[in-house]
């Protein structure tokens, strides 16, 4: 017997491993797969002495060596450089190759991605582990491919541990089971599913192209041309009294000071017109009570949306899960704000829980929500965060000190309304577009899968 939470297993059924996760009906489709005749573990593909932890450190803006993190690997199986950090050092068996294969081992677990010649000595971070794996017996693209599908993806959910802070470790990655095909079959399955995928690509350029359009759109409504941040290798440069560290005082910055001069409307701080919420609960107190939880992971950073995660009071356990929201609060995520991970509670999550790694902001009369949501997710904006952070590895806004200090244009409601409605128009093109890649990602899917089994 099962439902989303309580289920029944006989005692004999319990034989792997005895924790609830791991003996959950949902994964009982996946053990048969496991135990089919013809699939092997992923182990006996991988190279002796081929399995290397990443790199501890934390990247930086400027370096000598290219630094992989979690965020950089798609579900896709690429591997991208957008938002790429460096170091300035690392041993040299920790440098990359080209078809070694980085799959995340928390954050986000069991995400593949395949080196290619652009990402040839890189290194990368220590929540990845590198696989070398013998090519000539197993195509790295197809293994990508397998890990991202529900074949993998379901295994490493299976093999994982952890629950607020799920892991997986090497020995665990190379226990997932995979079919046990000819090279040349996998080449093979590859080619037919690669118009699908062209198509994909096809799509996500559309789509980034509207919410390129996005932004340029808020920008010409405040009348900034396109800016362009100078980046210094060195430089020397008095401190702010503001701000006594070396990021604050960097002189790209001084981009934003021509924004501001160059906008057709007021710059004002956040903190004038906005009022920020600090109220908490602590839901283990009613233990079986359902609550509603956003954390940071929660948000569409495409689109601002919230997908909460539903969990009983005596599961939120950590300290974080303690803020009080209520509808129409704007979410600003204070740690690694550059992701725009930011969202306006919509009325059926009132009085919801979200991490205190937000700050829950409340718009007076003079400042719209979704303005200010809006405003939050241009470059201009992120480039005042990046700015605006602390620490390196895990960069945060300081919520009472900093953050009231952002600053942000303020035009009459009137006009905020004006480019809210624009912004609105370009969300569902984006939001089209999107779904249309979801579709398209199905289908690849259902053909892989498809393909496997006819050719086990």
């Amino acid at each position: 017997m099962s439902n989303s939470r309580y289920y029944v297993r006989p005692f004999d059924y319990l034989t792997d491993r005895l924790d609830f996760h791991y003996s959950s009906p949902y994964f009982d489709e996946i053990k048969m797969f496991r135990e089919k005749a013809n699939v092997v573990p992923f182990k006996k593909f991988v190279l002796p002495h081929g399995i290397d932890y990443g790199l501890t450190a934390s990247g930086k803006d400027d370096g000598k060596i290219r630094f992989i993190n979690t965020e950089n690997i798609l579900a896709d199986g690429t591997i991208d450089d957008t938002g790429i950090m460096f170091v300035d050092e690392c041993p040299l068996r920790l440098l990359l190759e080209e078809n070694d294969v980085l799959i995340t081992r928390s954050r986000k677990t069991g995400f593949c991605g395949v080196v290619t010649q652009k990402f040839e000595n890189a290194t990368y971070g220590s929540y990845l582990i590198r696989f070398r794996i013998a090519t000539n017996l197993l195509d790295p693209f197809f293994l990508a491919e397998f890990f991202n599908s529900k074949l993998g993806k379901l295994q490493t959910d299976l093999l994982k541990t952890g629950s607020s802070g799920e892991n997986i470790n090497s020995e665990q990655l190379s226990d997932v089971r995979l079919p046990n095909l000819d090279i040349d079959v996998q080449k093979e399955i590859l080619k037919r599913i690669r118009p699908i995928k062209n198509k994909i690509v096809e799509i996500q350029s559309e789509e980034q192209k509207a919410i390129n359009e996005r932004d340029v759109e808020f920008r010409n409504f405040l009348g900034v041309r396109n800016f362009q941040v100078k980046e210094l290798g060195y430089y020397s440069a008095p401190l702010s009294l503001d701000r006594l560290d070396f990021v604050y005082s960097n002189p790209k910055y001084h981009v934003l000071e021509e924004i501001v001069r160059e906008s057709r409307f007021t710059f004002v701080e956040i903190g004038a017109h906005v009022k920020f919420h600090y109220e908490t609960i602590n839901p283990t107190k009613e233990p079986e009570k359902e609550y509603e939880y956003i954390d940071i992971g929660n948000i569409d950073t495409k689109l601002g949306r919230t997908f909460p995660t539903k969990m009983l009071g005596k599961e939120m356990t950590s300290s974080r899960m303690r803020r009080l929201v209520r509808k129409g609060h704007v979410l600003i995520s204070t740690t690694r704000p550059t992701r725009k991970a930011i969202a306006i509670v919509p009325e059926e999550l009132d009085n919801q829980i979200c991490s205190t790694g937000f700050a829950a902001a409340e718009c007076d009369e003079k400042l719209l929500n979704d303005f200010l949501f809006y405003f939050l997710r241009t470059d201009i904006a992120k480039l005042q965060f990046e700015r605006l952070c602390s620490g390196s590895g895990y960069p945060a806004i300081n919520q009472e000190k900093d953050l009231p200090k952002f600053n942000i244009p303020l035009p009459l409601i009137e006009e905020q309304k004006q480019i809210v409605e624009k912004m609105r128009k370009i969300d569902l093109k984006i939001e089209e577009l999107s779904e249309m890649v979801t579709r398209k990602e199905k289908e690849k899917e259902e053909l892989f899968i498809s393909l496997i089994s006819q050719k086990s």
